[in-house]
Order: structure tokens, then C-alpha cells, then sequence
């Protein structure tokens, strides 16, 4: 045996010393060759341009949705983001913005740059940074103090709970958004996500969509594979597809040939996954005391799906009522009735659907266009500060 032994990989080294191994693991890091942190230094910023910052490795799908907005009012978009979320690709139809894919380091140099003051409105798209060692934080403690972002700061809040409890005194941001307009806030909700096809009802068997995260306190699980189990004893013709992150599902074996759990995808494919499904399931639980957050504080990432395509969604009256649905564009239930709320959107025909998924449309162009006033009126109250000054 030898005394000392060394080894090393992409993702390790091991020493080995009278017999005694020790391996060191190497901390993730980014290659070099895939981001070009000096992109964003080298590229002018184009005349009536908005710089969108996402501190996140998060939240790309809300992305296209926010670059639509301030594109339909003639700006010229930038977009800063990480690496994880540029790899999604969840814009990579759009051909006329500037996406600068770096890490967080980088993205506290960017806004402290000089060329901030180029830009005529910077867009944070999320202002907590979820990357704290107890829990998210405001992103805002970064650029609080940077001259270039005064008088042309517009955040979006996901959770006011925390906003508010962190950012009370904090006169910096021009503009709060949420994604729902909760606690008398301005409405920006991203609902768009590009180039996608709106499906008609599935003539062969009903196929039902869950996506989020695999975590109780975002989504009762349980209860929908309670409601699979008894719904075999009405019919077999439907199929649940499962996407989610954080977690797994335990499909009990009578199940396995109509619940299929896909864990997480890339964007691209979970986008296909939804314009085959034919109804969506946010799974919220009004007697889940992590759920009630969604009724007022935060928006869930369901809505925008169920709006974007145009898929009728089975939902909770409590929660039908926080975000627009009713029983003309969603089947909705009460308190955990799912089971029968499933039945009957198998028994929904084609007409009957359609109807649904053109009310659902107009519910979403409403939204559109509320949104979108709202942020004219933020980016008039800019205007008009420049202007005096």
C-alpha cells in the first residue's frame, strides 16, 4: 500500500495518507468560457433603452412577460441574468434584446457601473435575492446607495409580507409592481411566454398538469393522488403529468400507468408538456396555512401558466375568487372536493371547452391591458420628475 496516493477530478481531490482518505470537494464554479463578463461593458446602450435585472437563478418564466410590456411601449430592452437562468432559455425566441448572462458578483458590479445612467427605467424583477443563509433578503441593500438608480428604480415584489417587513423606510425603489396588484399594489402580471400553441380539449382520454415546486407548503400532492385513486372508479381515460423541483412523488402502483412525474424541465419542454394538457391543477389548500399566503401576499406562478395558455384550471373557491376565476372559464370546488371537480372536467366536450379557454383569454387580455397602464403610469410619473429637474 502505498503511504500517500493523490487524486484529482473536475469535481474533487483526494489525498490519501497511511491509509486514510481524504477527499475535498471543489466548490461549483461557472467555466469561464461560458459567460463574457465583459459583454456588458462593451455594448452601448441603444437610445429609450430599459435594463431588466434578474439576481435570481429563478424566475426566468416571468422574463418574456415583463420584456413584452415595455416592448409594446417602444423600449429597447437589456436583460442581466444568471447563468442557470439563461441556460432555460425561456426567451431564446427574442432576437432584438441584449441578454448579459453572468453570476451574482457581476451583477452588483453591473449596477454600480456608470452606464446604469444610460438606461431610462431598470427593472428588477425580483427584488428578494433567495440565496441567503436563513432566508431571502432584499436585493435592494446592494444598490440602495447608487446614485445612478434614483428616479428610474421599478421592482417587483413576490412577497409582501417580506417586503414590507424589510423595506418600510426604504425610499429608493420609484415603483413597487406585484404580480396580482395584493395590498392596493400596482398589477405588472408577465402572463406572456412566447411563440406557444393554444390546444384544443384532447379527443383520446383528459390529460391534467401540475407544476411548481414538489413542497407541501406550495401544493397539496397528496390529495391529488387521493382524487386519482378514487377517480379509477369513475373512469381510466386521463392522465396526470406532474413537473416539479425540491422533491419527488410516491406513486402507489395502481396509479403508475395514469400519474407520470417528470421531476423538473428545461422550459422548452415543460411548455410542450402544458400546450398537450388540457387542464391545469394549483393544488391549493385553503385549511394549509403555507397556502393562504397566495391569497394576498403572494402571487402563485400557477396563474401565469393557466393565463399564458389558456388552460382551464380546477381550483379552490377561496382561491378562484383572489385571482379572477370563475365558473366560466375554470371548474372550481370547494374546500378539498377535487375528486368531483376532476369528473367533471372529463365530461366537459369540446364546445363546452372552448368557451372556457376564450373567457379564460379574455380574462388574461383584461389583465394585459390593466397591467400595461399600469406601468404607463409609473413611466409618466418618471417622465414628469426628469422634466422638472
Amino acid at each position: 500500500m502505498k503511504l500517500f496516493r493523490f487524486e484529482k477530478s473536475n469535481n474533487y481531490k483526494k489525498i490519501t495518507i497511511f491509509g486514510i482518505k481524504i477527499t475535498f470537494r471543489k466548490k461549483f464554479v461557472i467555466p469561464k468560457q461560458l459567460i463574457d463578463n465583459k459583454k456588458f461593458y462593451k455594448t452601448p446602450v441603444r437610445k429609450n433603452s430599459v435594463l431588466i435585472v434578474e439576481p435570481n437563478p429563478y424566475h426566468a418564466e416571468i422574463l418574456p412577460g415583463f420584456v413584452r410590456y415595455f416592448q409594446d411601449l417602444n423600449y429597447n430592452v437589456d436583460i442581466i441574468l444568471r447563468h442557470e437562468n439563461f441556460c432555460d432559455s425561456s426567451f431564446a425566441e427574442y432576437k432584438d434584446i441584449n441578454v448579459f448572462n453572468t453570476d451574482t458578483k457581476h451583477i452588483k458590479k453591473y449596477l454600480h457601473s456608470s452606464k446604469i445612467k444610460d438606461y431610462k427605467i431598470v427593472f428588477v424583477s425580483s427584488y428578494d435575492f433567495g440565496e441567503a443563509k436563513k432566508h431571502q433578503y432584499s436585493f435592494l441593500k446592494y444598490i440602495k446607495s447608487i446614485p445612478y438608480l434614483k428616479n428610474k428604480l421599478f421592482i417587483a415584489a413576490h412577497d409582501l409580507k417580506n417586503y414590507f417587513k424589510q423595506n418600510t423606510t426604504d425610499p429608493i425603489p420609484v415603483e413597487l409592481f406585484t404580480l396580482s396588484g395584493f395590498q392596493n399594489t400596482k398589477m405588472l402580471n408577465p402572463h406572456y411566454f412566447g411563440n406557444i400553441k393554444i390546444t384544443p380539449k384532447s379527443s383520446d382520454k383528459t390529460r391534467f398538469i401540475v407544476v411548481g415546486n414538489i413542497l407541501k407548503n406550495n401544493k397539496n400532492h397528496d390529495l391529488l393522488l387521493q382524487s386519482a385513486k378514487s377517480l379509477l372508479g369513475y373512469t381510466t381515460n386521463f392522465e396526470i403529468t406532474i413537473i416539479g423541483l425540491n422533491g419527488s412523488v410516491a406513486i402507489s402502483p395502481e396509479l403508475l400507468n395514469y400519474v407520470k412525474f417528470k421531476g423538473r424541465l428545461p422550459f422548452v419542454e415543460m411548455y410542450k408538456e402544458m400546450e398537450k394538457a388540457d387542464f391545469f391543477l394549483p393544488l391549493l389548500d385553503p385549511s394549509n396555512e403555507g397556502h393562504r399566503r397566495y391569497l394576498n401576499e403572494t402571487t402563485t406562478g400557477s396563474r401565469q401558466l393557466i393565463l399564458g395558455f389558456s388552460k382551464p384550471c380546477l381550483i379552490n373557491e377561496e382561491f378562484a375568487n383572489a385571482y379572477d376565476f370563475n365558473q366560466n372559464n375554470s371548474i372550481i370546488y370547494q374546500q378539498n372536493n377535487l375528486l368531483n371537480a376532476m369528473k367533471a372536467a372529463i365530461d366537459i366536450n369540446a364546445e363546452e371547452y372552448e368557451k372556457m379557454q376564450k373567457n379564460l383569454n379574455l380574462l388574461a387580455q383584461d389583465i394585459y391591458k390593466r397591467s400595461l397602464n399600469n406601468l404607463k403610469e409609473s413611466i409618466a410619473m418618471i417622465n414628469e420628475y426628469h422634466d422638472l429637474v
